[in-house]
């Protein structure tokens, strides 16, 4: 019989560690004009990939009440299409848009009234006297 104490001890066993496969290359990202493009297929990239179908289409600039509607008709949130498109028209490096607006007509009211100065005010009675 062995003695227990006397026994042989095994080596502990080491699991060998499973070979991890390889990463993906990174994909690079484009970048212009301080904007980095989304990740095609991403959620943020659909609104870029909407203003860049309608400016092909058009031959200028999307238009962003066009770009916005299209993505909520796609599910997506109004404020994410309008802040993605935006990113997209800095990435272009093109400006803001500028709204026309016709100038107001003045209203009715004010055009039949008229225009008199303020009458001035009345001259006070009350004297002031120093105290003695």
């Amino acid at each position: 019989m062995s003695d227990p104490q006397t026994a042989p001890v095994a080596a502990p066993a080491t699991p060998e560690k499973p070979v991890k496969p390889p990463k993906p290359p990174k994909v690079e990202l484009l970048k212009q004009n301080g904007e980095t493009r989304p990740k095609a297929g991403s959620k943020t990239s659909r609104p870029w990939e909407i203003a860049d179908a309608l400016s092909a289409s058009t031959g200028k600039p999307a238009v962003r009440k066009a770009v916005i509607e299209q993505a909520v008709s796609e599910g997506y949130s109004a404020a994410m299409a309008a802040s993605q498109y935006g990113r997209w028209r800095r990435f272009n490096g093109l400006q803001r848009e500028v709204r026309v607006t016709p100038p107001a007509a003045p209203a009715a009211d004010q055009a039949a009234a008229p225009t008199t100065a303020p009458a001035p005010a009345p001259a006070s009675d009350v004297s002031v006297q120093p105290a003695s």
